[in-house]
């Protein structure tokens, strides 16, 4: 390991640094991100003119032909030049270059080492910064353009000097290049070991002597203990840069806009083309009121009929909220880890702050994640029938699981930024799993004992729980003492409660008393006389009774009932759904936090 000293006590250098792939922001124009690059990285000199300052660069970079285009619409050359535009417009001490010419033919490879030469050499002397660049195989052409070359092998190096005196050199060792062979590829040549591992090590045992020679010890040098990145810009600016650039890039990606907007308009109306029934009347209470004598004069066979309704109308219900949760999900996962690697490496370069960035995302995500719920929920609620009064509850708790979806796509592009296919699979898969836990497709009283803790990390629990609780526990539901029905109708009520609970009672009707039968039969009491002399009967009709009494009022929505939904407010599920999605939040960021450090120990 070699050190590095210095003379002084302190100094800053600027060192930007251009991966080997192009990871550019490809809904901005070139002219667009120079600009913002120029303010990340220049925003605490004051006197700088940032159009004048992207003018320039334009021009010395040879950007002029596409500067208005979208980068994703840049050819391969024109990228590259992108990539270290944006660096150089702060005017670095030192460049790093990872393979510039990868993936570009001869000719565009040549135009971009040509191009970065005539900038360097543009410039003020005492302004030009100092670049090291990667390179394989280069064509003689360009290895020419070179003013000094560095051969590695195996970490050791076989050569330090000008491409012109390469030949020279290796023929000192008796290993001649041919006349008209390119010296790039010969000295790969020979550092692969095609003439002989001796050659290698005569190459390297005569740098190493050389160098020692040519080293002269200097006094007063300190050793480099560290490094440390200054933030270029303030937080609340770096945030506000970064909104817009992703308000920018957000409103003009097709995936993040027109796709959505369409699959929330056109899925409602799907269901209207399907559903034949309007199922969003369905009130799912066990007794129907029938005007103002609040008497009940409903069969049970339409009693099952609108618990058929109620049924599918929460079918929809609840796959609505799953199209809106994925449909927010995915998107998210096949544009996010661009996003993260974009970060990844402005990071590194110290454009702003990890926290300006994930405050940004999570504004600018949070406002088209709202807006296009927004429509999707108002759109569903308007088509299918949806009582309009309970339009801000499912408002809320859609907002809520769709900014979960997101933030869900967002932390496994964190954790996976290099493998879209794995993330896109991770993150439905994860999906799945959790809305198994919410109760819809298996139901609480079939979910065995050992799942059922599970089930309350599941956001999806929250979020039907809290769904059914808007729609169907609903205080029209209870019977109060002043509701009068007929015997009959209470002796209907029994067999409805048989019927939903697969329990038959053949001779529960010869145990009652013939007198209470007859003179109840044609008479209307109320709910409380009823009882009382019911209860007066056998012992064992009193238990029917006390589960039927249950059954009533304190579960007098049946759709409360099938699903095994808790009495609680919607507000107590709603709170759990905010607390979850702040956790997640955090989660992410922390995430965010320990993939850069991690990524700088890798780099």
């Amino acid at each position: 390991m070699g050190k590095v000293r210095f003379f002084t006590k302190s100094k800053r250098n600027s060192i930007a640094y251009v991966p080997q792939s192009d990871y550019l922001n490809l809904y901005l124009t070139p002219r667009e991100s120079l600009f913002f690059s120029s303010w990340f990285k220049n925003s605490k000199q004051a006197d700088i003119d940032h159009a004048k300052l992207v003018d320039r660069t334009i021009e010395q970079f040879g950007l002029k032909c596409c500067a208005g285009t979208l980068i994703r619409k840049c050819s391969g050359g024109e990228k590259k030049r992108i990539s270290i535009a944006l660096e150089m417009i702060s005017s670095p001490n030192l460049l790093l270059i990872d393979e510039l010419t990868s993936g570009l033919d001869s000719s565009t490879a040549f135009k971009c080492i040509e191009v970065m030469q005539s900038f360097i050499r543009s410039g003020d002397m005492s302004q030009r910064p100092m670049i090291i660049m990667t390179i394989h195989q280069p064509s003689t052409d360009i290895f020419n353009l070179f003013d000094k070359i560095y051969v590695l092998a195996n970490g050791f190096c076989l050569y330090e000097g000008t491409p012109m005196q390469l030949v020279d050199y290796l023929s000192s060792f008796q290993l001649f290049c041919p006349t008209y062979f390119n010296p790039a590829e010969f000295m790969l040549n020979v550092a692969s070991n095609f003439f002989g591992n001796l050659a290698v090590q005569e190459l390297k045992g005569a740098y190493r002597t050389s160098r020692k020679s040519a080293i002269t010890p200097l006094p007063h040098l300190q050793r480099v203990k560290r490094a440390k990145l200054e933030q270029k810009t303030s937080f609340l600016l770096g945030t506000w840069l970064l909104i817009r650039s992703m308000f920018i890039s957000n409103f003009r990606d097709p995936q993040q806009s027109i796709f959505r907007i369409l699959e929330n308009i056109l899925f409602p109306a799907l269901l209207i083309f399907l559903v034949r029934t309007s199922s969003g009347n369905e009130s799912g209470c066990i007794f129907i009121l029938q005007n103002e004598t609040h008497i009940l004069t409903e069969t049970i066979y339409q009693r099952i009929d609108r618990q058929r309704i109620a049924i599918t109308n929460i079918t929809i219900l609840y796959f609505n909220a799953l199209f809106l949760f994925f449909v927010t999900m995915t998107p998210g996962v096949l544009t996010f880890p661009l996003k993260v690697k974009v970060f990844t490496k402005e990071r590194l370069n110290n454009w702003y702050s990890t926290s300006s960035f994930f405050a940004a995302f999570v504004i600018t995500n949070g406002i088209f994640t709202i807006f296009f719920t927004s429509v999707g929920t108002i759109g569903f609620t308007l088509l299918t029938r949806q009582p309009i009064a309970l339009l801000p509850q499912t408002l809320l708790l859609n907002i809520l699981l769709t900014l979960y979806g997101d933030l869900l796509a967002f932390i496994i592009s964190i954790i996976l930024p290099h493998d879209l296919l794995s993330a896109a699979i991770c993150t439905a898969a994860f999906a799945c799993v959790s809305q198994l836990f919410s109760g819809f497709i298996v139901r609480p009283q079939d979910t065995r004992s050992i799942a059922i803790p599970l089930s309350y990390t599941s956001v999806f629990r929250y979020y039907f729980h809290g769904l059914m609780k808007v729609y169907y526990l609903r205080s029209d539901c209870i019977i109060g003492e002043d509701k009068l029905f007929s015997f009959t109708q209470l002796l209907d009520l029994i067999k409805f409660y048989n019927y939903n609970n697969n329990e038959t009672h053949v001779n529960l009707f010869e145990n009652i008393n013939m007198k209470v039968l007859m003179n109840l039969e044609d008479t209307w009491w109320n709910r409380t006389r009823i009882f009382e002399s019911i209860e007066t009967t056998t012992e064992d009709f009193e238990s029917i009774i006390d589960a039927l009494h249950k059954f009533w009022i304190e579960k007098s929505s049946f759709v409360i009932q099938e699903f095994g939904v808790d009495l609680n407010s919607w507000w107590f599920d709603t709170s759990i759904l905010m607390a979850m999605l702040i956790f997640n939040y955090l989660l992410a960021l922390i995430l965010l936090n320990w993939s850069q450090k991690y990524r700088k120990k890798l780099n």
